[in-house]
């Protein structure tokens, strides 16, 4: 049994000295991530709903045609109007640090109010800020059960 573990440690001390060296020193062959920090430069604008998936269900089409107009009145909060052929409804936004469940890895979350009128209710969400760029913004509710994504992009 001795003879077996001496063998065995010039063998391990290899393979961990290989991956090691294999982790360390490969270049990364993906993009990097994008930034997940919002700015009310960040916010402000003309947004459109670019997917709103919940489980398996896509609910984007019940924003199509509606633009949302983000203004900022603060570094962490401000308006946003849902418009689309002349009606619009208004509500309010905020930015906060992430609303944490099950080990999110999140840093951020947006909150949303536009009501309790359909479909607006589904958006009147916390969500936490999973990716930033400068022409999307990628959102996903901290209910793990909800398992509910949102995908807004700029226009």
């Amino acid at each position: 049994m001795k003879n077996v573990t001496r063998s065995a440690r010039p063998a391990l001390l290899s393979a961990a000295m290989f991956l090691a060296a294999c982790s360390s020193s490969s270049p990364s062959v993906t993009a990097p991530a994008p930034t997940a920090t919002v700015t009310p430069a960040t916010m402000t604008g003309n947004w459109v709903v670019a997917s709103l998936v919940q489980r398996t269900e896509d609910k984007t089409s019940q924003f199509s045609g509606y633009t949302l107009t983000f203004t900022s009145t603060s570094a962490d909060n401000g308006t946003v109007v849902a418009t689309r052929n002349g009606s619009s409804v208004s509500g309010i936004w905020s930015h906060s640090p992430a609303v944490t469940y099950y080990g999110s890895s999140s840093k951020e979350s947006i909150v949303l109010n536009l009501g309790i009128s359909t479909p607006f209710d589904r958006l009147t969400h916390t969500w936490n800020v999973v990716s930033t760029t400068a022409s999307t913004l990628s959102l996903a509710s901290p209910e793990v059960l909800e398992d509910t994504h949102l995908m807004l992009t700029k226009r």
